[in-house]
């Protein structure tokens, strides 16, 4: 059975729970993606690659608009295309990504209990949380090692020593899951940090409640909106989140040295 996906990071993080389920569901049948944009997603996953079963199906497996959880709208839709009877199911939806030991060790001397990730950029303004810089000025001076991760930061942030844009998608990974605390907006970082299972810091101004993708290792702030026609891609009132201007970060920092 082959999967096509977006190539957004976080949605085809979301894939890989449901991957889980479906392998134990049909152990024998051949899961696998087809020509995946971040192909270093699934490496070593053993819920891939492993069947000796071909179905011949073909499917898209097309993320949700609405605030529902990624992976039951996967879900249904192999249900649906597969006619499950009873339907597939995902109680965990924390998304998976398989790191070597040697590829964790890679990162090991950037691991311990006073270690901050951040990550500023978001895609839209209205995911964009302003005060990341102060954060980790606030980080710094109370004794943690900062570093900035990810790419397509524009934003200054002071920190102990820089990655961005010089690291792998593994290779990010792996320096997260070496950090004690990732602090990041609603953008692939968080997905990845979840991925790995560390805990991550993240401001939300848009939603009445928190995403239900996060995990039990999310921290989100929310506030609800002035106007129900807010969404996470366009404020009702501006081009930025009010709400999300108003977390303060002295709110966010006590989350990141707990």
């Amino acid at each position: 059975m082959e999967f096509t996906l977006i190539n957004a990071l976080g949605d085809s993080l979301h894939a890989t729970p449901v991957f889980r389920e479906l392998h134990r569901r049909l152990p024998d049948e051949n899961l696998r993606v087809f020509e995946p944009q971040k192909p270093e997603i699934f490496k070593y996953n053993p819920n891939l690659n492993r069947g000796n079963h071909e179905n011949g199906v073909r499917m898209y497996l097309n993320p949700p608009s609405t605030y529902t959880r990624v992976v039951d709208s996967y879900a249904a839709q192999i249900t649906a295309k597969l006619q499950l009877d009873p339907p597939l199911v995902v109680a965990d939806a924390t998304p998976e990504l398989f790191l070597t030991e040697a590829e964790r060790a890679e990162f090991a001397a950037f691991g311990d209990p006073k270690t901050l990730a951040i990550n500023a950029h978001a895609h839209s303004s209205v995911r964009r949380w302003p005060y990341f810089a102060e954060l980790s000025k606030l980080a710094m001076r109370a004794g943690r090692r900062v570093y900035h991760v990810g790419s397509g930061d524009h934003d200054d942030v002071p920190c102990t020593r820089s990655f961005q844009g010089q690291l792998t998608i593994r290779q990010s990974a792996a320096l997260l899951a070496n950090v004690s605390r990732v602090a990041c907006n609603d953008t692939g970082i968080m997905h990845l940090a979840a991925a790995v299972g560390t805990t991550h810091v993240v401001p939300f101004g848009y939603v009445l409640t928190a995403r239900p993708y996060l995990t039990t290792r999310a921290v989100g702030f929310n506030l609800p909106h002035e106007s129900p026609r807010c969404n996470q891609e366009h404020c009702a009132m501006s081009s930025r989140c009010a709400k999300l201007d108003k977390i303060h970060v002295r709110q966010v920092f006590s989350e990141v040295v707990r």
